[in-house]
């Protein structure tokens, strides 16, 4: 009974552990709490109670021994009670501090309808965002219903410029249609505007395809690395450009005011005297 007892306890510590990485740590705790709770176990619960409840074997010295009462079987009592008491905490550590890992994610949903990644909110226009951990890619993206899905599970294991890249993919969708390669060019001039692009980030971006082979939705991993190295080319250039034009915009009227003129030498004292009215 004790082995059933104690194997289904380590089954659903290990569905917790899949669930909280820091699981063990509130298991060491929890140990650690029933070692003392059960070396200190209040009057009237445990193996003294069922004990209580029994009537002396007959013949028994002093009457020291209960029927069905054994020291084995006090022994197995207090490991029943060490092992349901530190299930009994490590369940009320989790559920205190389960809040906090989830919200530990690099990937939240905001009230607003907008996704916060990395700290970093955004938005893909009026597309309503939402998470689903159960979806089988990273993310999806359905214009007809003015959606986009992420996974925010998988997403996770990818690096931050990844996170944010799968992001404004889905939502180039919505912008350039159905195209993949489209999809990512937007996206590649959105990170290159926005800051969170560069060369180091687009080769972990290349890297994430995997190398994957073409398929009927999407074209091969190859291929699409080969269009993000153009992208980001436009991109750059697209930039430089931007910035050149800043420097070179003609002068506006309130900037072509000419300035106070410059006191060239002080004031010279002519004479000295009264003026009378």
């Amino acid at each position: 009974m004790l082995v059933l007892f104690f194997a289904a306890m380590t089954s659903l510590l290990r569905q917790l552990a899949a669930e909280f990485s820091h699981i063990d740590a509130l298991i060491q705790v929890a140990a650690i709490a029933a070692d003392r709770l059960s070396a200190h176990a209040p009057a009237g619960w445990g193996p003294g109670r069922i004990a209580a409840t029994r009537r002396p074997l007959s013949g028994a010295p002093n009457g020291s021994r209960f029927a069905g009462q054994t020291a084995e079987g006090d022994a197995c009592m207090k490991r029943v009670y060490r092992i349901g008491s530190m299930v009994a905490i490590a369940l009320v550590c989790v559920g205190v501090s389960g809040p906090r890992v989830r919200s530990a994610s690099p990937i939240s949903l905001e009230r607003d309808g907008s996704l916060e990644i990395n700290g970093r909110k955004v938005r893909c226009g009026s597309v309503r965002s939402a998470l689903d951990p159960r979806l089988s890619n990273l993310g999806i993206s359905v214009p007809d219903r003015r959606l986009l899905v992420i996974n925010p599970v998988r997403l996770a294991r990818e690096t931050e410029t990844v996170r944010l890249f799968v992001f404004y993919h889905e939502c180039g969708h919505h912008h350039v249609g159905g195209s993949e390669l489209q999809a990512d060019c937007w996206a590649v001039a959105r990170g290159v505007g926005e800051g969170w692009l560069d060369r180091t980030g687009l080769g972990q971006v290349c890297r994430s395809f995997e190398n994957a082979p073409e398929t009927a939705t999407h074209p091969s991993g190859a291929r699409r690395c080969r269009n993000l190295d153009r992208c980001f080319v436009q991109a750059k250039a697209q930039q430089a450009n931007v910035r050149l034009a800043d420097k070179q915009r003609p002068i506006t009227a309130a900037q072509a005011v000419s300035p106070a003129p410059k006191l060239l030498s002080g004031p010279t004292l002519l004479r000295s005297g009264f003026s009378r009215q």
